[in-house]
């Protein structure tokens, strides 16, 4: 008889355990695509130069999450499926212009990172030109709301007019609470 009450205690206490400390977690996925401002290559830009252009970006990614009950806070990761470029002027270029393309990412306090890239031949006659991502986790720029897009870009010829193209990375946020 005692052993069957100790059994019966034991049991008690492994569903006492487990039934309290197992607390339900949400986690909800949010994705954000966000189109730059155009970026501009000057005219007259040479064919062996490799240029430097930045942009800053809002990216109100706090508004986002607040609208599905959760906070940069909650933040666990984030992620950039997708990075691509479209010409805006002149109406008929092309990406083949370019030799290579690097863009960094960098926020405050946070150092400067390599976030997407593509090297020629870029065999492309048509819009847009999808850059290849390096799936480095994105979380921390992210909170910080600012962030700014560097765009290396080494040339292929010279440019008799100006040139702009703008950006829309799209990025995956995963977020997690206790319910």
């Amino acid at each position: 008889m005692k052993i069957s009450s100790l059994y019966v205690l034991i049991a008690i206490g492994i569903i006492t355990i487990f039934g309290t400390s197992c607390s339900k977690i949400e986690t909800k996925r949010f994705k954000m695509e966000v189109t730059t401002n155009a970026i501009t290559i000057p005219p007259g830009t040479n064919r062996s130069d490799s240029i430097s252009l930045s942009i800053s970006q809002t990216l109100n990614v706090s508004s986002i999450l607040s609208e599905g009950g959760m906070s940069v806070s909650n933040m666990v990761s984030a992620s950039m499926p997708s990075f691509r470029l479209d010409v805006l002027s002149p109406q008929d270029e092309t990406f083949r212009f370019c030799e290579k393309i690097i863009v960094f990412m960098s926020a405050e306090d946070l150092p400067e990172i390599m976030v997407a890239w593509k090297h020629a031949p870029f065999r492309v006659d048509f819009q847009p030109l999808y850059l290849i991502r390096t799936g480095v986790d994105l979380a921390p720029y992210l909170a910080r709301e600012n962030v700014r897009f560097r765009f290396e870009i080494k040339m292929r010829r010279v440019f008799p007019t100006t040139t702009s193209f703008a950006a829309t990375p799209v990025f995956f946020i995963e977020t997690e609470k206790e319910k």
